[in-house]
């Protein structure tokens, strides 16, 4: 897994730094554009987090399954220019980087070059288990823009099939026969595959053991609907549920000298504060990241700055208390408040992998009632087909707790505070 400054340093590395502000304005608006969209944020589709409900989701509608590929989120922007293209890369922070040494011929005539398209994907490192060589991939999964044919209303299928037919065979085909073309390509550019919803032990049990990159998940698309700018809530992230992460900013407060001064203790263990985002430039107090003079140690020792950092947490069920995972550098925002509250109800009330293994018969049941025609007894059976998952306990998990409260010591004025303190504490950024 590669924390947020490597997969930041590996888009400097690979294609340089982000474009100059006049130049990234006008691809903001070019794109929202092709796209169809009044607002200049990334386009790209978020997921919901997956809890037991879903699996009746599954049962009711068509759905593609993929693993979730753990690298860096990112759009594709195909500029035509003269029979010509220009490629840029553009993560969730709305940040452009070009990129050179690609061209994609078109689908009718492989003479002339593709249209304006935006495609969805992920950027990742493969990692040779035997030579431990790196090989960077970019692999696309759906398509937004193709040729100049705004595709968002399409559903799933017609995007897949325009991203196979229209982009990537014809790509494919060229460097069959030019392979010298790949030479000075930044990376290589594949398709990820996908199955239906009820071949997902295929994908847990032989896909994702034989992936030579980290993988986090599964990603549950539906078929039937459109491409949803933002927040999707058909889109659906599945981790089991001790794997799955928030991301908040941390702030970090040392505790009140105990001589009674007003100076605050800096060599003992600090609050961390995990803050959620509500949106603009608000962040609000959620709980609080625990330390222990472990932890703390290594924090010290890795010189690294936490304070005011977007960090990756999960919540450890043995402790019962937030784990710290990594850094999001690759994340300007830490997670909406609505996007935490939908995480918190998937690791109360989520599915563990053997569940939803045992669930993929009736989901493959229903699928296969649907493809028979219109409702009949075996689509009622389906729709109505028992839980497979035991009642939710009374008294859920609690997570979250928020133990911060009015007076606490570490409310106390200090010239370590954030506000009004040092530019820099035991090595940290203040």
């Amino acid at each position: 897994m590669f924390d947020g400054r490597d997969l930041n340093r590996l888009l400097e590395e690979l294609l340089g730094p982000p474009v100059p502000p006049p130049t990234a304005r006008r691809l903001v608006q070019h794109t929202a554009t092709l796209c169809h969209l009044k607002h200049d944020s990334f386009p790209g589709a978020q997921p919901v987090s997956f809890v037991k409900s879903d699996i009746a989701r599954l049962q009711k509608n068509d759905y593609w399954v993929c693993e979730k590929s753990d690298g860096i989120r990112v759009l594709l922007l195909i500029i035509y220019d003269d029979n010509a293209h220009e490629v840029f890369l553009l993560d969730r922070n709305n940040t452009y980087r070009s990129v050179n040494g690609f061209y994609f011929p078109h689908y009718e005539d492989p003479a002339r070059a593709l249209g304006n398209s935006v495609l969805d994907g992920e950027l990742l490192i493969e990692v040779d288990p035997v030579t431990r060589k790196e090989t960077t991939w970019l692999l696309l999964f759906d398509c937004l823009v193709c040729d100049d044919q705004n595709l968002m209303n399409k559903p799933l299928i017609s995007r897949y099939g325009r991203l196979q037919d229209w982009l990537f065979t014809p790509f494919d085909r060229m460097l069959k026969e030019m392979p010298h073309l790949a030479k000075n390509m930044p990376f290589e550019l594949g398709v990820k595959k996908m199955e239906l919803s009820y071949g997902l032990p295929l994908v847990l049990n032989e896909y994702i053991p034989r992936l030579h990159h980290g993988s986090d998940g599964l990603i549950f698309t539906c078929v039937e609907t459109g491409y949803v700018s933002g927040t999707d809530s058909a889109l659906l992230k599945w981790k089991p549920p001790s794997e799955n992460s928030i991301d908040f900013k941390l702030q970090v407060r040392f505790p009140p000298h105990q001589s009674g001064s007003e100076d605050a203790n800096s060599r003992g263990i600090p609050l961390c504060l995990l803050m959620v985002w509500c949106g603009k430039s608000v962040y609000e107090y959620f709980d609080v990241l625990e330390l222990d003079e472990g932890e703390w140690a290594d924090m010290k020792a890795s010189n690294s700055q936490y304070d005011d950092r977007i960090v990756e947490v999960h919540w450890d069920f043995e402790r019962q208390r937030w784990k710290f995972m990594r850094f999001r550098n690759d994340k300007r925002n830490a997670n909406h408040r609505s996007t935490v509250d939908g995480i918190i109800s998937s690791i109360i009330d989520g599915v563990q992998e053997d569940e939803l293994i045992a669930a993929a018969p009736t989901i493959r049941e229903a699928w296969k009632a649907r493809e028979r025609g219109p409702p009949d007894v075996h689509a009622r059976n389906a729709q109505h087909a028992p839980s497979v998952y035991p009642p939710l306990p009374s008294q859920p998990p609690e997570i979250g707790r928020g133990t911060i409260r009015a007076g606490k010591p570490y409310h106390v004025a200090n010239r370590f505070s954030k506000v009004g303190g040092p530019k820099q504490i035991l090595g940290w950024k203040r």
